[in-house]
């Protein structure tokens, strides 16, 4: 398998076809080669989703492979991905929001280890012209990829810091703005009664981002989903934009002993 790639789960359904152009895009920003992780059933499907592949990597010039998971299903694609530098995914394979199984399905995913999932609707605009990034404290092993994602993405930034505890400083978050062309902060404290997911759909209301960047990765079990949803759960669900999420990484084999 290539190293460090921009992986893109690839499923039948416009949705899909706009994660793919999306991936595309990054993956060539990025200057990444880009992987294909086709969940589809079926060989006319997935005949379907690697000539799309293979033609939106020919348009852009970028290294292209193909993979099939064991399990044909998003969580088998996040585990082909533990690799990659970020995984792309549609929101819905349907018209819509996420129906009651999808959101799952998503939010299983976005417990699982592994790079940052970009999780994107039917349509949207260039990815880093408008984005608002809901800057949370963490650890350097979770926001450092996070941030060097949204860094080699950003034009215009708008910063909703999240405070709910010691403020922290991200190296990370000043590099974005180093490389925007303008940028804005609002500062919204967890103590006053303010839920972060609330605060993040109300900001995209009225800011219409082009992504929305979220550098806490939910924490809670995965039936938090649907019982009582994280800003994570709530934004994917919801937001019109395309939806950046920060994982905990993948642990080493070491790690995982030691565990």
């Amino acid at each position: 398998m290539i190293d460090h790639p921009v992986a893109v789960a690839l499923e039948e359904g416009p949705a899909s076809f706009a994660a793919l152009r999306v991936a595309a895009d990054v993956a060539a920003r990025l200057r990444r080669p880009l992987l294909g992780i086709g969940v589809t059933e079926g060989a006319i499907p997935t005949l379907r989703v690697l000539r799309r592949l293979k033609m939106v990597g020919r348009r852009r010039g970028l290294d292209v492979s193909f993979v099939r998971p064991r399990d044909l299903d998003l969580l088998g694609a996040s585990e082909l991905a533990r690799e990659a530098v970020l995984l792309v995914l549609g929101r819905s394979p349907s018209k819509g929001s996420p129906t009651l199984g999808r959101r799952l399905v998503l939010g299983r995913l976005l417990r699982e280890s592994g790079p940052p999932v970009l999780v994107v609707p039917r349509r949207g605009r260039p990815l880093g012209e408008r984005v608002l990034i809901a800057s949370t404290s963490g650890t350097d092993e979770v926001l450092a990829p996070f941030y060097s994602l949204l860094a080699g993405t950003v034009s215009r930034l708008s910063i909703l810091r999240y405070v709910d505890g010691p403020a922290a400083f991200s190296p990370g978050l000043d590099a974005c703005l180093d490389v925007a062309h303008s940028w804005d902060e609002q500062v919204v404290h967890g103590d006053e009664g303010h839920a972060l997911g609330d605060a993040v759909l109300d900001a995209s209301d009225r800011l219409s981002p082009t992504l929305v960047a979220l550098s806490r990765p939910p924490m809670l079990p995965r039936i938090a989903a649907l019982l009582a949803p994280e800003a994570a759960d709530q934004v994917v669900a919801s937001s019109a934009a395309p939806v950046l999420v920060a994982r905990n990484p993948v642990k080493s084999e070491a790690e995982r002993l030691a565990a």
